[in-house]
């Protein structure tokens, strides 16, 4: 199959790469080459705009681009809306005018559910439909693809994965895990809000295992929720990460305030992935997960 990769110098976007670049024709749009044996398009917003036509010879097309986690500026909050929302809208609309008869898959990500206290999943429906406060215009934008996606006018064969955290050793250096062990590994103490948060975290490969599955299957389109069902209180996350080093992480816990503690539960309902592409197999725990972080470290030490 030929596949276009959108944002392909992402974190998940590396693991993607490894899975489906054995077996398909691979091409990369992304600021710059992932420096691996595929086509490369260069593809920055607004410098480098994508031309959609090049899309029409794809079997699939993977939109791994995001962007203004932290957008502050005018110029910042302009990029993130149109990166995570209207650009993939674009295409969407643009590959439904020219019949394109291939597979599209997309990204949401579980802050789309917005201020929560309830201690269970929610649905791709209640996703969709939340109007729930959001820190920012990164979660509204968000917002805004799953929303498009979901409607039933839709004429591509798409399909959104809803992302808890994603996490691996290529993440960037400053997120919760690498932040934590590059502390320890230091002799420094992190410092962590109290962890009250409760989480999912699920590995980028068993991301990239249902995209493969996707991919090369037979689904019906639509959102679905990429949960493996692991669920911790950061605060025990946290214990895991320093128990690697037989410490206490009690010490570090509530030296800091985090922008997320006014969401404090953030949980999929996984009933529908499951159900719907019971060959997916997520495999890889939080607990086996993490200790690929040490190997690395040692590797580079």
């Amino acid at each position: 199959m030929k596949i276009a990769i959108i944002g392909a110098s992402s974190f998940l976007a590396s693991y993607l790469i490894d899975t489906l670049g054995q077996g398909h024709t691979l091409t990369l749009f992304s600021r710059t080459t992932p420096g691996v044996g595929h086509a490369f398009v260069p593809f920055s917003v607004p410098e480098q705009p994508l031309d959609p036509a090049t899309l029409l010879g794809q079997d699939v097309v993977i939109y791994c681009a995001a962007a203004g986690v932290q957008a502050k500026t005018p110029e910042e909050k302009s990029i993130t809306q149109e990166v995570n929302a209207v650009l993939p809208i674009r295409l969407l609309a643009y590959l439904e005018e020219h019949k394109w008869q291939g597979k599209w898959i997309s990204f949401g990500s579980f802050w789309e559910i917005g201020t929560n206290e309830e201690m269970r999943g929610f649905t791709e429906e209640e996703i969709v439909r939340s109007e729930r406060p959001v820190p920012n215009l990164y979660c509204e934008s968000k917002r805004m693809l799953s929303q498009y996606i979901a409607l039933p006018s839709v004429g591509v064969l798409a399909y959104h994965l809803i992302l808890p955290t994603i996490y691996g050793v290529r993440e960037n250096p400053n997120r919760f895990i690498p932040y934590i062990i590059r502390s320890l590994q230091e002799g420094t103490t992190p410092k962590l809000s109290a962890g009250q948060q409760v989480r999912e975290y699920i590995h980028a490969t068993d991301v990239a295992s249902l995209v493969d599955i996707i991919v090369t299957g037979s689904y019906p389109a639509g959102i679905y929720n990429a949960s493996n069902g692991e669920r911790f209180k950061m605060a025990d996350v946290a214990q895991l990460l320093f128990g690697l080093f037989e410490q206490d992480a009690t010490p570090a816990l509530g030296t800091l305030e985090t922008r997320d503690e006014s969401m404090p539960v953030l949980l999929l309902n996984y009933d529908k992935v499951w159900s719907t592409i019971p060959e997916w197999n997520a495999k890889v725990s939080l607990k086996k997960g993490i200790k690929e972080y040490l190997v690395k470290e040692a590797v580079s030490a």
